[in-house]
């Protein structure tokens, strides 16, 4: 399983993915151009992550594996190749997602950079009464 690191402006499917798919539609990561992690099969992606910069701060911004590519440990991959080299990296997650992101040592937070909080505080101000889902700021650091 070969990952390999562009932007997201290279990557159309991606974009469009973002707009389309993601229900809390992170515009950081298309705005700023962030970092993206990606897998292919067949030179189709079939999951990818996005890095991006918060301020001071690193975070896991968009993180989607396609319906049919799913439970087959891709984002596994993808997350540990990310944190590998790391000290520190937030991410903002529905706390349905929070077992899931533990699994590779994040922590949930309850005083988190003011950046976060307002993401999070709006998200669940305008967000969550449709969806139904709570967000929630994780910490991993080393």
């Amino acid at each position: 399983m070969k990952i390999e690191k562009t932007r997201v402006w290279n990557e159309k499917k991606v974009v469009w993915t973002i707009l389309k798919e993601t229900p809390t539609l992170d515009p950081l990561v298309l705005i700023k151009n962030s970092d993206l992690y990606t897998i292919k099969k067949e030179g189709e992606i079939v999951s990818f992550l996005t890095i991006k910069n918060v301020g001071k701060h690193i975070a896991l911004g968009t993180v989607y594996t396609f319906p049919d590519y799913r439970k087959k440990g891709f984002m596994k991959s993808l997350i540990k190749k990310v944190l590998r080299n790391r000290n520190e990296i937030y991410l903002i997650c529905y706390s349905e997602k929070n077992s899931f992101y533990r699994k590779f040592g994040f922590v949930l937070q309850d005083k988190s950079p003011w950046s976060f909080r307002i993401k999070k505080f709006l998200g669940n101000i305008f967000i969550a009464p449709y969806s139904g889902k709570k967000l929630i700021v994780m910490k991993r650091s080393f």
